[in-house]
């Protein structure tokens, strides 16, 4: 698995929303490059199925493009994104009547993430005792703590996103970072 820790890869929100605004085609296809293996993620997570789950993204940034000239001003684009995808998902999974069980521990996530400055300094040995200790995290705990730690996502924003309860993504963060923690700590 790749390391969590890249080299800083954001994109100014703002100025790709102004680009976008005044027809720059360019600015949709670093939206794209920029947040596409992430939403197909999620949207595959809802839909068990690649190929709708790719649909439903591509849907969503032809919608983007389609209304450009209307989008509101967007503070996180990754949140806005998301949400967007996942409602798209959830009408799709009403729309065919049939609402497959997802169990969250079945749920797998590969992220890829995007670090600061500061998580660069961290030495080599420790980045690969933390990844080590992300990817034996249990499915459901790993991909709360790669919302919350990597995409940013408030508690309130996950809990909203995965459609539970705020005190499980708290326990959940709870046990992740112990667990790292302990990793940490044990090697040293």
């Amino acid at each position: 698995m790749q390391s969590i820790f890249q080299p800083d890869m954001r994109i100014d929100e703002k100025n790709l929303l102004s680009r976008l605004k005044v027809d720059d085609e360019q600015a949709l296809s670093e939206l794209i490059q920029h947040f596409n293996v992430k939403l197909i993620q999620l949207a595959n997570q809802f839909l068990h199925n690649h190929q709708i789950a790719e649909e439903m993204v591509m849907d969503t940034f032809i919608n983007i493009w389609e209304n450009r000239h209307k989008l509101p001003e967007i503070n996180h684009m990754n949140w806005y994104l998301h949400t967007i995808v996942k409602n798209k998902c959830l009408n799709q999974l009403r729309s065919t009547k049939t609402r497959p069980f997802v169990d969250m521990d079945d749920i797998e996530v590969q992220v890829i993430p995007e670090c600061s400055p500061e998580d660069l300094l961290i030495s080599a040995e420790n980045v690969q005792r933390i990844n080590r200790a992300i990817n034996a995290l249990p499915p459901k705990c790993r991909q709360i703590f790669i919302l919350v730690k990597e995409e940013q996502l408030k508690y309130s924003q996950v809990a909203e996103l995965l459609q539970i309860n705020i005190k499980t993504v708290e326990n959940q963060m709870g046990i992740a970072l112990k667990k790292i923690y302990q990793a940490l700590t044990k090697s040293s």
